[in-house]
Formats: structure tokens, sequence, C-alpha cells
């Protein structure tokens, strides 16, 4: 939220979040920022999800189509928060 209003990034906001029945977490956590982002005046474009998890290079990328669905919505550059959880594909070894 604070880099969204500290670099003026309101005019067009899509929140994305990844949508599993056994986690909610991050549909809650989508809707709870579109509400404040509203309050803020902040204009969320569109808000989606996809079915999670997501690995990149091992399946379809939900994100593609995501993009092609709201780049006619948001007509200009717009903002996407993306909600999940995150796998860098590598482990730490420390």
């Amino acid at each position: 939220m604070s880099l969204v209003l500290k670099y003026g990034w309101t005019k067009s906001v899509v929140v994305i979040y990844s949508d599993s029945a056994d986690d909610p977490r991050f549909k809650r956590g989508a809707k709870s920022l579109s509400i404040l982002f509203k309050e803020k005046n902040v204009s969320v474009a569109q808000i989606k999800s996809y079915r999670g998890p997501y690995h990149h290079g091992y399946g379809e990328n939900p994100f593609e189509s995501i993009v092609a669905q709201t780049k006619e919505v948001t007509r200009s550059r717009c903002t996407y928060m993306l909600f999940c959880d995150l796998d860098l594909g590598f482990e730490t070894v420390i």
C-alpha cells in the first residue's frame, strides 16, 4: 500500500491472488487490500485469481492470460499486486 501511494500508482491496480480451498489467506488478503485501496482512492481495476501453486517452467503460466484479460480494462500502465507463496526454485544453504 505505501509504495503504491508513495509513487502515485493509484490510477489502475489489478489485484491477483492464489485461490485454494485449502488455504484462504491469499483471498482474504487480496479482498482486504482492495477495501483499503478504495478507502485511499486507489482505483482497483480488477481482482483476479488463479489456481495455485504455480511453478515456473512446470506448467501453464496463469499470469499470461490474466495480463491479456486486464490490459484492455486498464488501457495504460497499471500496477499488479500479487498474493501467493513464493518459490524461487532453489534452496538456500546456510
